[in-house]
């Protein structure tokens, strides 16, 4: 039974594909949730909690606007947007005092909020750039590879974006890699998610350079861990050089001296 297509029944729903915020059928004739003792056990609390998103969207003082196209969900039972970017051009917070200020709303800022966000506390993140267009960026294009050399160069001497700055590097032998926006250097990333070694932690006691790190790599770990959950990081599985594993991964690690594959 293809449930999305009876929300969209014209003898039931007067005008089915426009979205009102009053009702246009009795709740019995809407099937989203299912009918009969196939209805869906959360349908109250669904309904309570779209009541909620509707009353924040709907409030007088909040405007957003639409920053790319939806990512639509398509299936036998869901017709609906997966996500939608968009952009709330202005504060509500306007000169209220806040708990903590975040400069820089890049890869280290933007968690640094995140994991705030739960404490309730006022929280203000300080960004010089905007917020991006992901339908703007150069991979949706043909041009990619020339918009390289231009608006999305990873030097901003040659972005030359009103809000970028001159970085002289002449004598480094590192070239700049960032970004002024929200996002920051992310929005130039090419999703590669490596860690570092164990031995990284230790070129003092193994290389005789530098210094030690005061944490290792297990620390690590589960930070490692979250945010490849977050950001749907995948790979290989059972890499041997990963401390953590699956009892697959420990044989393969075990195994991994005779193929050259160990890491110190």
């Amino acid at each position: 039974m293809w449930y999305v297509s009876g929300n969209r029944d014209e003898s039931e729903i007067d005008r089915a594909d426009r979205l009102h915020h009053r009702p246009r059928a009795s709740r019995a004739s809407i099937s989203s949730f299912g009918s009969g003792i196939h209805r869906c056990v959360g349908d109250r609390l669904a309904e309570q909690q779209i009541r909620i998103l509707w009353e924040e969207i709907l409030q007088p003082d909040l405007r957003f606007e639409i920053m790319g196209p939806p990512q639509r969900l398509y299936s036998n039972f869901i017709r609906g947007i997966r996500s939608l970017p968009i952009r709330l051009p202005g504060s509500r917070m306007k000169n209220d005092p806040v708990d903590v200020l975040i400069i820089g709303a890049g890869a280290s800022g933007a968690a640094v909020a995140w994991s705030l966000a739960e404490t309730k506390m006022h929280i203000l993140c300080l960004e010089q750039g905007g917020w991006m267009n992901p339908a703007a960026y150069p991979s949706t294009g043909r041009d990619w590879e020339a918009r390289f050399f231009g608006d999305f160069s990873p030097s901003p001497n040659i972005r030359a974006r009103p809000e970028d700055y001159p970085i002289n590097d002449d004598n480094s032998p590192i070239k700049i890699v960032n970004f002024n926006g929200v996002g920051g250097g992310t929005v130039m990333y090419t999703a590669h998610f490596p860690r570092l070694h164990p031995s990284d932690f230790r070129v003092r006691s193994l290389d005789g350079v530098a210094d030690d790190w005061p944490i290792d790599y297990d620390v690590l770990v589960p930070f490692f861990e979250e945010n490849d959950r977050m950001m749907g990081v995948s790979g290989l599985a059972g890499d041997p050089g990963f401390r953590r594993a699956t009892r697959r991964c420990r044989r393969c690690r075990s195994a991994a001296p005779a193929l050259c594959w160990a890491r110190r």
